[in-house]
């Protein structure tokens, strides 16, 4: 569905009301399609690669380790001490820890205790107690009521699962054991600042802020009214949302819906989520459904921790969009593949069904070794023109632009990575602000055709960055600026550009107006375009910046004394 997002938008170019699955920005949508690709080849080499309950221990004790330690290093920094620095966010540690640590109470459940290795054992055992109690109580110390309320519930669901099934049953007291030690643990480092935490939620509840999602939240609901079907694109909530931003929050930039489910509804549609839903309530029913066949003691443990785990980050993505931090979906992606091959360790055997298999598996081999390879040899080739791509472009953001020469290594770093992803509306924006420096600093006054000659490569990279992302306004402003120069040029030199200074001016009007409903609540697109008015005073020019002067704030005492001016 996410590829005919992007198909369908390289051959039929995006309207206002859109009737079809297109995306509003298809490079996004491309990016996010092949991270999905990454994680679906994830899933299939941890599918087709573990099959023993020894690598199954052994991957979980190494993701269980980098856990730990990264809880380590966290309690150390909260506390002020010097550690190095893991998942920056700490709403995403959250949930990384949130599906950590019920992966290791699901250890807990399977260590056997034979006579013979008793002392070893109980080694282990307790080491992944300490190891379990750490991770939690960093959890709770990264202050994410999100993270908190979502492993709260996770550990209920756990228990819940240990009173359903015999073989397990006797090892529900280590939940219990582990609530009570965690609890202590963070009652003995100071619980004051937790407890305050996670009551605050009641005021957030009464002022029905909710941290500042719920304004968020209206916005992304005003996105899905008005593309309720397909949805903008996959990955192009970032650069459609400010035309829905309210301006309560105009002050900050947000990328995403603080609300996994709800971005997704907003990018992919009605029709979209539906899909997921299905292949998510297809796999939650296959899960349980074997789990409920299964009666290994050892399977019925680990399928409990790896559900935990998968209930937690389920919960969790509700208010926080986890899944969009590579390092979360990477452990859910190996969770997810983890918990199929577990429910299957021990393949049921029914005589002539096993036949079947073995020749569809044998035919199947056949015919997808070389669909595979073709498919895995595009995605390299798809996935190394946007690393080359942004190679060049990070080499060209690097330079200082204080001379006309580093401007031009700049333009060439920057025409190379346009080479190799021309689809990349940020690169060619770029482009046309390297054509604006190089102007300023090879500028000279009687050379009116030398600065038309360059603000039409500029205003050629500004039309295709415009042409590619249609709903960034800093790029409508962009293009409107020039033009407002090419119609001052014009007014002031025989010479012209292809354009009237007429229509130069219309179509500065225009960008300037196309800038504000990309972004009506940002003052800033407001104050620019009152700006050129006043710059341009014309009766009509003065009639359009009342109308602008209406949308800034009074505070704002620069923006309120051009428009009064404007107005005089």
């Amino acid at each position: 569905y996410v590829f005919l997002q992007y198909f369908v938008s390289s051959i039929q170019y995006p309207v206002s009301s859109i009737q079809y699955p297109v995306s509003i920005y298809p490079w996004a949508t491309k990016t996010e399609f092949l991270k999905l690709i990454s994680y679906a080849f994830i899933f299939f080499v941890t599918l087709n690669t573990i099959k023993t309950k020894q690598q199954i221990t052994r991957i979980l004790s190494v993701i269980i380790t980098a856990g730990f330690f990264m809880s380590i290093f966290y309690l150390m920094r909260y506390f002020g001490a010097k550690a190095p620095q893991g998942i920056i966010n700490p709403d995403h540690f959250s949930g990384y820890l949130g599906m950590i640590i019920p992966l290791g109470l699901g250890l807990l459940f399977i260590r056997d205790m034979h006579d013979a290795q008793r002392t070893a054992h109980s080694a282990q055992r307790l080491l992944l107690f300490f190891t379990i109690i750490t991770m939690s109580t960093a959890l709770f110390f990264t202050m994410s009521r999100g993270g908190m309320f979502s492993f709260i519930i996770a550990l209920l669901f756990i228990a819940g699962l240990t009173l359903t099934r015999k073989s397990i049953k006797k090892k529900g007291w280590i939940t219990s054991a582990v609530a009570i030690f965690i609890i202590l643990t963070i009652a003995w480092l100071g619980a004051t600042p937790v407890v305050e935490r996670i009551l605050s939620i009641k005021a957030e509840i009464a002022s029905r802020y909710f941290g500042g999602r719920l304004p968020i939240w209206q916005g992304t609901l005003k996105m899905i009214k008005d593309y309720p079907l397909f949805g903008t694109g996959l990955g192009t909530f970032n650069y459609i949302f400010p035309k829905y931003q309210p301006a309560s929050i105009i002050s900050k930039h947000y990328t995403y819906a603080h609300s996994d489910f709800l971005e997704l509804l907003s990018e992919t549609g009605f029709i979209g989520f539906v899909l997921f839903a299905l292949c998510a309530l297809l796999y939650a029913l296959y899960a349980f459904r074997r789990f409920n066949a299964r009666h290994d003691p050892w399977v019925v443990g680990m399928s409990i921790g790896l559900f935990g785990s998968l209930a937690a980050i389920f919960i969790h993505s509700f208010a926080d969009f986890n899944l969009h931090i590579p390092s979360n979906a990477i452990l859910l992606t190996l969770i997810l593949a983890l918990t199929i091959i577990v429910l299957n360790l021990k393949r049921d055997k029914f005589g002539e069904r096993v036949v079947f298999k073995k020749i569809y598996i044998r035919f199947s081999r056949i015919l997808m070794y070389p669909i595979v390879l073709t498919a895995f040899c595009f995605y390299i080739f798809a996935t190394l023109r946007p690393a080359f791509a942004d190679f060049y472009f990070q080499k060209a953001m690097s330079s200082k632009f204080q001379t006309n020469q580093s401007i031009l290594n700049a333009k060439r770093y920057t025409l190379n990575a346009i080479k190799f992803d021309p689809t990349n509306a940020s690169y060619h924006y770029h482009l046309g602000k390297l054509y604006s420096k190089l102007l300023t600093i090879s500028y000279e006054p009687s050379a009116i055709s030398y600065e038309l000659s360059a603000m039409s490569h500029q205003l050629s990279a500004y039309k295709k960055a415009v042409e590619l992302n249609p709903t960034n306004s800093k790029y409508h402003q962009s293009l409107a600026w020039t033009y407002g120069q090419l119609f001052s040029l014009s007014k002031l030199s025989a010479k012209s550009y292809e354009l009237s200074a007429e229509d130069c001016k219309q179509r500065a009007i225009s960008e300037f107006e196309k800038a504000i409903a990309c972004n009506p609540n940002n003052p800033y697109r407001h104050r620019t375009y009152a700006i050129w008015l006043l710059n341009h005073p014309t009766e009509e020019n003065i009639e359009k910046g009342a109308v602008s002067y209406t949308h800034l704030r009074a505070h704002e005492t620069s923006l309120h004394l051009v428009c009064r001016l404007l107005l005089e």
